[in-house]
């Protein structure tokens, strides 16, 4: 374990490589699956590892991440355009160096930009994703014709589940009418509140088999997290359950999808695309995504 010491390291000597952070969406099939509680965690257990991280949250309506990390943000990501703030005027500092920008009542407004308000939102997140590793987008549950093109544009999409019926279906249809728009777009699998590792990855390989059968697609295993009562007792106290129980099943299991993450190879689609920045201003942002 990295002590406080080494992990500041490490992100000094990243601040002079200027690279684009790597863009990851979360996402899930259906509300309820622990979705976001699963983003805060794993960029929780990102920043332990030493790099930097920014969680964006990106659920319109429902967003949720302020409250899980015990924080009372006093801006949010719709600031950024309606008051032409910088990314820097409104991210959020979390627990052991996590930050975040909330995402505030007006998000469906954030997310139905005109052309003028795009590009002034598009340069000041060009310059801060210079200043991360990784930037996790919390996109909130299923795909809205205004969602979808965070979804396309992201360099990878985290798909979260649980073993249950309903959430695999809607999963696996998110899936889907996301490679009818982009059938090279990588995808990741996490399945979490599993009542054991066997079935979550029983989950998880039906899944990726689905998804190269039927959508002609390779998708990547993170792990499997499984259903933890001290997961129930961090939500209520507000306090990502890496810290409330760092050696409970749950924290344990992040950590193992953590080092997973960290020592894999790219996945061979997002070898061969453009940025998230780049993809984002092809994107039609108002009206069909083409």
């Amino acid at each position: 374990m990295k002590d406080q010491a080494d992990i500041l390291r490490a992100r000094m000597l990243s601040r002079g490589t200027h690279a684009p952070a790597q863009v990851l969406a979360v996402a899930s099939g259906k509300g309820g699956v622990g979705k976001s509680n699963i983003t805060i965690n794993f960029a929780l257990s990102l920043c332990r590892s030493g790099k930097r991280v920014l969680v964006l949250d990106m659920d319109v309506g429902m967003g949720n991440v302020d409250i899980l990390l015990g924080r009372t943000s006093t801006s949010s990501l719709p600031d950024l355009i309606h008051h032409r703030l910088t990314f820097q005027q409104i991210i959020e500092q979390g627990p052991a160096g996590l930050e975040f920008a909330a995402g505030g009542s007006g998000m469906t407004e954030l997310l139905e930009m005109n052309a003028e308000d795009f590009e002034y939102f598009n340069q000041q997140l060009e310059d801060v994703s210079k200043e991360y590793d990784v930037i996790l987008l919390d996109i909130g549950a299923g795909m809205t014709e205004k969602s979808r093109a965070w979804l396309l544009a992201a360099d990878e999409v985290i798909v979260v589940t649980t073993p249950e019926p309903t959430a695999v279906t809607d999963a696996y249809a998110l899936m889907k009418h996301l490679v009818f728009q982009n059938s090279h777009i990588p995808f990741s699998l996490i399945v979490n509140r599993a009542q054991t590792k066997q079935s979550g990855e029983l989950t998880m390989t039906r899944m990726q088999e689905a998804a190269h059968r039927f959508l002609h697609v390779e998708t990547q295993k993170l792990g499997v997290v499984l259903e933890d009562r001290y997961v129930f007792e961090a939500v209520i106290n507000q306090v990502p359950f890496l810290i409330h129980a760092p050696k409970g099943k749950a924290s344990r299991a992040l950590g193992q999808i953590t080092d997973r993450f960290l020592n894999r190879s790219a996945p061979a689609a997002h070898r061969e695309q453009p940025g998230f920045l780049e993809k984002l201003k092809r994107l039609v942002w108002k009206g069909d995504v083409t």
